[in-house]
């Protein structure tokens, strides 16, 4: 409901308009009395302004501010408002009725097809919810595939940047885009999985393989592994060697020194069957000879025979670093790792060649001292082989890698930016959630399916009800019934024209009935307003919601119609709507209106009708227009006539008039003496001069009444005071005798009435 209107601004005649405090609130009823130039057309052009959600070009500067009970609404704010009003004026008029061509389309349906007309209205709204729904989703969907697509933009620009940061000159990432990734996405199902693709540990491996450069195979001689079996039974039979004992009749002399043992031992293999001594010639003793040949017996010799024989074999253990590569073109990944190993075995092999030199040394002075059993034992040094050895299978797993890539280089280095690829794309298509968002659009899209099989069903049903509610024949039949009722006769009459699918207007001439024309103002409005109520029942279900406002209804009406229109209006639409303006310059409707309105505030909780006056009031010499609260006269008299001698009774007691006054008490004394003289002197005038004139024919009367006429014939036209007229400035100063000589003038032609009336309105 609209409660209040607060100010107007810059629309037709309300140009500055500000609503008083102490203006009622609108109720549920409201009645609005205002004369023809009031502002009453130009409010109702307001409220169906306000029906349409939006304002015309011609008042795009009008500011207006209303108080709802869904809170304030304001000119600028329009396209948001959810008041539903229909409004019956010269807009409504123009918009569905040509007059010369065809009625647009109405439904109306009979009492009996009530069930049918809601579960059409059911429909209709199911199908429209169904469509909205459609859209709705239709907007998600376009709204999810816009961001997958911008989605898709920014990654592929994220992949390429990324491939450009690897300095790769391939030119599929080069110009990588949003096409080639959309292809990626189509092509590997992967993608879709939550756990990585690739592991993190082998993303800086597959960054070097994506960056490198060709290189050929390499070409070395690999060291043999140790034999640890055999490396390990030479060192036990050289610790068993070293140890031996050799049982013999030994010389205590030579034993303890081996030196000389050394050179007897050669003395005697020289001096062997030999008499003399070659060194001092002396005879050889035999018994002596025979004694040195105990000290040197046979497991002597086999001793030294076997040290000789081990030492070459100790020898041939030594290892040769210099059969390591000193300088490889290797991949850069694997140079480290490879070198790393080189220098490991060369380190290792020094090792083991120190305890080989130690393993040698033993045996040697062995060999000088067969006898000597006090050496150390000298142990395998397994862990130091074994080191050598994983060292040597490192290396060959090194150049096997390097080879493998150079093999099949295209392909490693192609792998190896796929699995980037793939590897940046899912981490980027995780993050966005993409593959649910797809997920959301395949949802989204069986729903529409399911929601356009629906529009189909429900137009069918649509379809069907529809060839059974809308009787043309019976909605104009409806239609006249009401029309002819409210006109009193049936001459005029709609009829469905099915080729041009509308109404026409059919005027009934004799037994003949003719497409109507030169309708007259009073029948339009009837049709305009039956019209009007009728579309007002198309949606009977939803009428208890709407605001309706209804200006002027029998502007064109002779008396004889205005209990219709008040019936017609009453049947209508009490308690059937949610708010109700009517708008009228015409005092004897508003008094029926009146008093059926104010019979609904007898109790007077809650209030639910409110009457208010329109009234034009001159600031600064232009007309503007005001609501206020209706005053005693409007709501206690039963006739304008009253209420207009009222008005000018009242500025009989101001001294003088202001130009404002002037003329709001020129146009209440032209209305007010053609009541009053048209009905004093009914013969047939052809202008207001001549009324006033006849009516006092003596010429004592006569500057009294030209100065009258002159006053009500210059200041009851136009909106603005002539400022050049200086007579208008000189009679405005006399307005109080002004006031006084129209007075007279109806004193003097009806004494008793106007005495009458005087008494009236002095309560």
């Amino acid at each position: 409901m609209i409660q209040r209107i607060n100010e107007i601004q810059n629309f037709g005649i309300f140009r500055n308009y500000i609503s008083d405090s102490n203006l009622s609130d609108f109720a549920r009823y409201n009645l609005l009395y205002g004369w023809n130039g009031s502002g009453k057309s130009t409010l109702s052009k307001l409220f169906y302004f306000l029906s349409l959600n939006e304002l015309p070009d011609d008042f795009s500067n009008c500011i207006f501010s209303l108080t709802t009970n869904i809170g304030i609404i304001n000119s600028t704010d329009l396209g948001s408002i959810s008041l539903s009003i229909q409004v019956f004026n010269e807009k409504f008029i123009k918009e569905n009725i040509e007059w010369d061509k065809l009625v647009k389309s109405l439904l109306y349906v009979s009492k009996g097809k009530i069930e049918e007309k809601k579960k059409l209205d059911a429909l209709r709204e199911k199908l429209v919810d169904v469509n909205r729904n459609i859209d709705r989703l239709s907007k998600e969907i376009q709204n999810i595939k816009d961001n997958n697509e911008s989605f898709l933009t920014d990654s592929a620009r994220e992949i390429k940047k990324q491939f450009e940061v690897l300095r790769t000159d391939d030119n599929y990432y080069i110009n990588y885009d949003k096409r080639k990734l959309k292809k990626l996405i189509q092509s590997n199902t992967k993608l879709k999985y939550k756990r990585p693709i690739v592991s993190e540990k082998s993303i800086e491996y597959l960054k070097i393989i994506s960056k490198l450069e060709f290189l050929d195979k390499l070409h070395f001689n690999i060291p043999n592994k140790i034999n640890f079996v055999e490396f390990d039974s030479i060192i036990k039979e050289v610790n068993e060697i070293i140890k031996e004992d050799i049982v013999s009749d030994g010389i205590k002399q030579l034993k303890n020194n081996p030196v000389i043992s050394s050179w007897v031992e050669i003395g005697l293999e020289i001096h062997n069957g030999l008499k003399k001594c070659k060194f001092c010639g002396n005879p050889l003793s035999e018994k002596r000879i025979n004694r040195l040949k105990k000290h040197f017996n046979d497991n002597y010799i086999l001793l030294k025979k076997n040290i000789k024989s081990i030492i070459t074999r100790v020898e041939n253990l030594k290892q040769e670093p210099d059969i390591l590569p000193t300088e490889l073109e290797l991949y850069p990944f694997l140079k480290e790792s490879f070198y790393k190993e080189i220098n490991l075995i060369r380190n290792n092999y020094e090792k083991i060649n120190k305890i080989i030199n130690k393993l040698v040394n033993n045996l040697n002075s062995k060999y000088q001292n067969p006898f000597n059993a006090k050496f150390a034992t000298i142990k395998t040094p397994t862990k130091i082989i074994s080191s050598i050895n994983k060292n040597i299978d490192n290396l060959i797993d090194i150049a096997n890698k390097h080879n493998e890539i150079t093999e099949s280089f295209e392909q490693k280095v192609g792998e190896a930016k796929k699995q980037l690829e793939l590897y940046y794309a899912h981490k980027q298509l995780k993050t966005f959630n993409y593959f649910n968002k797809l997920q959301d659009i395949e949802k989204k899209e069986k729903q529409t399916t399911i929601l356009e099989k629906q529009i189909l069903t429900l137009e069918s049903s649509i379809k069907k009800l529809e060839a059974t509610l809308t009787d043309e024949i019976l909605g104009a039949e409806e239609f006249n019934n009401k029309l002819h009722r409210f006109l009193n006769h049936g001459d005029i009459s709609l009829k469905f024209n099915n080729v041009e699918k509308g109404y026409e207007i059919i005027r009934r001439n004799g037994k003949k009935s003719e497409k109507a024309t030169n309708l007259s103002e009073g029948e339009k409005s009837a049709i305009s307003f039956i019209f009007f109520l009728t579309k007002l029942k198309e949606n009977e279900d939803k009428l208890r919601d709407t605001i309706v406002v209804i200006d002027d209804p029998i502007s064109s009406f002779d008396s004889n119609h205005l209990f219709n229109a008040y019936s017609f209006i009453r049947n209508s639409l009490n308690n059937s709507v949610s708010q109700l303006f009517i708008l009228t310059h015409n005092f004897s409707f508003f008094k029926l209106l009146r008093d059926w309105l104010k019979k609904k505030n007898k109790r007077n909780k809650p209030v639910k009708s409110r009457f208010y006056s329109i009234q034009a009031e001159y600031k600064k010499g232009i007309r503007e227009a005001q609501i206020l609260n209706a005053d005693d006269t409007l709501m206690n008299y039963n006739s304008e006539y009253r209420f207009l001698f009222k008005k000018i009774y009242e500025y009989k007691s101001k001294s003088s008039l202001t130009l404002d006054d002037c003329f709001i008490i020129a146009n209440i004394s032209r209305k007010f003496l053609e009541i009053f003289l048209s009905f004093k002197f009914p013969k047939k005038r052809n202008d207001f001069y001549t009324l006033l004139n006849d009516s006092l024919p003596n010429k004592r009367y006569s500057i009294m009444k030209d100065r009258v006429y002159k006053f009500i014939n210059q200041y009851s036209h136009g909106d603005k005071i002539e400022s050049f007229d200086a007579t208008i400035d000189n009679i405005s100063s006399e307005s109080k005798y002004i006031i006084e000589d129209l007075l007279k003038i109806v004193k003097q032609i009806d004494k008793k009435h106007y005495e009458e009336l005087v008494e009236i309105i002095r309560g």
